[in-house]
């Protein structure tokens, strides 16, 4: 079961034996992005085409013949290798490898959904409210029908006020200590989103104002350490973290009191941020409203992190963006410094959010500065999702004349499913025959067709489904450094032991899942991923998708 904390992480030279034993070949990914690829077939992809129904398994070469829907026997004495999908193929033919260790293999190959728009967790539209909407947020609403997955916390909702009001809304308690009935709210707050099926992106402010009057940087500190035990007990159920509390809106400029006059405020807000990701679990990402702030915290010539650092729990792997003025204008009405100077200043501020897109959360809004403009038309918004890697969720509810412009030109139902990840699988291999306890392979080819990523920990699970009875063989705890990052194909392979109680002679029919790492939320299919394939290979009411194959217990 996946812990929230301190973890250790496994590198490409030090895979750890225990099972699930990992191969060394699926860390490769890591070096996807800079095109050293080691092991793990890695490809940047266009995005798909058009989506037809059909699943296909197939495999090497060297057929020697089958029947029409059955398995095609092959002496080819290799593993199988699979490369990007053939969007245009389709049928119900199979082929068996044999693997030249005894081993026989069959691999599927499945078909591309990309037209559907489904919810899915930790991406896409948000949502914005207190707890007693949560429920029907995630059921949707006239924009959104399909449900949100993801609910900012308000700050525009009452303060609290000692029994009541919002517990995101610290305005009472700027110099004092936070009571223990707002914990308590907290508590309530996460307990309700959990029962909703949603997570949220938690945000603190002191003011909901352009006064931007907050408190100092030591009484930021204290709320901090107060809040990081709640914060940590319900990580479960928080999708990501603004850094917040500073400045107007908690939008970490404009502060009143963070520093005395003459202080050095950007100094003093990296203080806060590096408090934070010391009081919160090392899966969170925590976003950060400014470019500079991330220079600001590792260096102006290191913000761009080191491939083997993605995903480890380091406070580099953590910090991500939000940008509450997306495509406003030019600069993002700020967020972005330097336009039009000519002194670099703007292309190191985008540069800094294009690279820390590539692995923690992305979030925002946009705001009505600059009005409609050439900014934010379809043919600029598109590529620039490409660019900054997201956002991997985006609120709706504020200025919606961007919104509605994306429906008259066309883009707004492309941006829907592209927001955040959208996974597909392209194939997956494994072996005719397991035995209980003994390690066998796995190999899924996935394609992620989205802006964004799989940015909290995520496992994947093999399930066998046989005569009134399951069992289930987890590949990784934590699949995020194998699986594809936006644009990417890629191809990752495990080897875990078959489970014990697997009985010997019977039939199972094989299936995927990737939970939730959450004790509290593994079983809850509403927090599994669905992948966007055809043919009705997903099934709600489990969260599993039909691999089309199955294996015998010898």
């Amino acid at each position: 079961m996946f812990e929230y904390g301190v973890r250790e992480r496994a590198t490409a030279g030090s895979m750890p034996s225990s099972s699930p034993v990992f191969s060394h070949l699926v860390m490769g990914l890591l070096l996807c992005a800079s095109s050293l690829v080691v092991g793990v077939a890695c490809q940047d992809s266009p995005e798909a085409g058009d989506a037809s129904d059909g699943r296909e398994t197939s495999g090497g070469s060297g057929t020697t013949g089958a029947g029409e829907g059955g398995v095609e026997s092959t002496g080819s004495g290799g593993p199988v290798e699979t490369g990007a999908a053939d969007s245009s193929s389709s049928g119900d033919s199979g082929t068996a490898t044999d693997t030249g260790a005894g081993e026989r293999t069959q691999t599927a190959t499945f078909e591309p959904d990309d037209t559907t728009d489904f919810i899915n967790p930790e991406r896409g539209w948000m949502e914005r409210g207190d707890a007693e909407n949560f429920a029907s947020y995630r059921a949707g609403d006239d924009s959104h029908p399909t449900g949100y997955s993801v609910v900012w916390t308000p700050v525009g909702s009452p303060v609290w006020n000692g029994n009541a009001g919002n517990p995101f809304r610290l305005d009472n308690y700027r110099t004092q200590d936070l009571p223990a009935a707002l914990l308590d709210g907290l508590q309530d707050v996460f307990a309700a989103a959990r029962d909703a099926g949603i997570k949220l992106k938690v945000r603190f402010a002191y003011n909901y104002s352009g006064d931007g009057e907050d408190t100092t940087l030591q009484w930021m500190t204290t709320h901090v350490n107060q809040l990081g035990p709640v914060l940590s007990e319900n990580a479960d159920t928080i999708a990501s973290m603004d850094a917040g509390f500073v400045g107007r809106w908690g939008e970490m400029h404009s502060s009143t009191d963070i520093v005395p006059a003459g202080g050095d405020e950007q100094a003093a807000i990296a203080d806060l941020v590096e408090e934070i990701l010391a009081q919160t679990p090392d899966t969170l990402s925590v976003g950060v409203r400014y470019p500079r702030i991330v220079r600001n915290l590792f260096g102006e010539e290191n913000y761009e992190l080191d491939l083997g650092e993605a995903f480890s729990g380091s406070d580099q792997s953590r910090v991500g963006w939000y940008n509450d003025c997306l495509w406003s204008n030019e600069g993002n009405t700020g967020t972005y410094s330097g336009v039009g100077d000519g002194n670099g200043q703007f292309e190191l501020d985008r540069d800094t959010f294009e690279k820390v897109g590539r692995y923690a959360a992305t979030s925002g809004e946009s705001c009505n500065v600059g009005g409609i403009n050439q900014f934010n038309a379809c043919d600029a918004v598109i590529p620039d999702m490409v660019l900054i890697g997201g956002p991997d969720t985006l609120f709706r509810g504020f200025w919606g004349d961007m919104y509605e412009r994306w429906i008259e030109e066309g883009c707004y139902d492309e941006v829907t499913r592209r927001l955040g990840y959208r996974l597909q699988l392209v194939s997956a291999t494994f072996p005719e025959e397991v035995v209980p306890g003994m390690p066998f392979d796995g190999r899924l080819e996935l394609r992620n067709t989205g802006f964004g990523k799989v940015y909290n920990p995520r496992p994947v699970d093999v399930v066998f489904v046989g005569e009134g009875h399951v069992a289930t063989a987890r590949l990784t705890e934590d699949s995020r450094p194998y699986l594809p990052l936006a644009g990417q194909t890629v191809e990752a392979q495990w080897t875990v032991d078959a489970p014990n109680d697997l009985i010997a002679g019977e039939s199972y029919a094989l299936y995927l899942r990737l939970p939730d790492p959450s004790a509290r939320l593994e079983s809850d299919e509403r927090y599994t991923i669905r992948l966007a394939n055809t043919n009705g290979i997903w099934d709600p009411d489990t969260g599993r998708h039909d691999l089309g194959m199955s294996v015998t217990v010898r």
